[in-house]
């Protein structure tokens, strides 16, 4: 999380949003190539492999299709790229920093899986109670929202998420369960938060990797 990257990042997002029709019709190309590549390397699968290789895929696009809830369908699939790099840019200075074992690569994971991981792993939230620092444990703005998006969440545990505190968010609490309702508006405000905590951590952490 260099400076290059703050700039990178602003200047991806301000390109989203101007150009919303273009970045849609830049989705739309991107799904019809991946399903064509997907056809093509199941085209050689045995029935066993290629049932794997569908379910992985099945995976990522039904939570794909969660994301027209939120009207911000273009914008939000660019975003959670742009999202997941800065989460491994962060994941390996927290690692670095704290001397933590080395886990299997991310690329064995689905997008969802590499997102969730990097965000219970690169803490925010960090545990000086003991000598040493035993865990990172990731409580951020985005965990449930990047997870759901819309959905009922189990009322356990929810008491320490931050996502009901966010603008745009509308929040009902029952006996067993938390239901949530996201604004259009609260992606680009949790984006924006989310960036400006990743940014802290970083150049708090690794100082010398901050502008003078």
């Amino acid at each position: 999380m260099v400076p290059e990257m703050q700039r990178w990042f602003i200047s991806e997002f301000a390109f989203l949003s101007k150009n919303v029709t273009l970045v849609g019709a830049m989705i739309e190309a991107q799904c019809d190539r991946y399903d064509q590549a997907f056809k093509d390397a199941i085209a050689d699968m045995d029935s066993y492999d290629a049932d794997r290789y569908a379910d992985a895929m099945v995976e990522e696009t039904a939570f794909i299709e969660m994301l027209p809830q939120l009207q911000w369908r273009s914008q939000y699939l660019m975003i959670y790229a742009t999202f997941e790099h800065a989460l491994l840019q962060v994941r390996t200075i927290a690692r670095q920093r704290f001397g933590l074992p080395k886990q299997e690569p991310m690329s064995r994971h689905s997008a969802l899986e590499r997102t969730k991981l990097c965000m219970k792993e690169c803490g925010v939230q960090i545990d000086w109670s003991t000598p040493d620092v035993e865990r990172i444990n990731i409580h951020s703005v985005l965990r449930n929202k990047i997870s759901h998006a819309d959905g009922v969440f189990p009322a356990e545990g929810f008491s320490n998420t931050r996502v009901g505190t966010l603008p745009g968010v509308d929040v009902k609490s029952e006996d067993d369960a938390v239901t949530v309702h996201l604004g259009a508006e609260t992606l680009l405000d949790a984006i924006a938060a989310m960036h400006g905590l990743l940014i802290r951590l970083a150049n708090s952490e690794h100082p010398d990797l901050a502008s003078p």
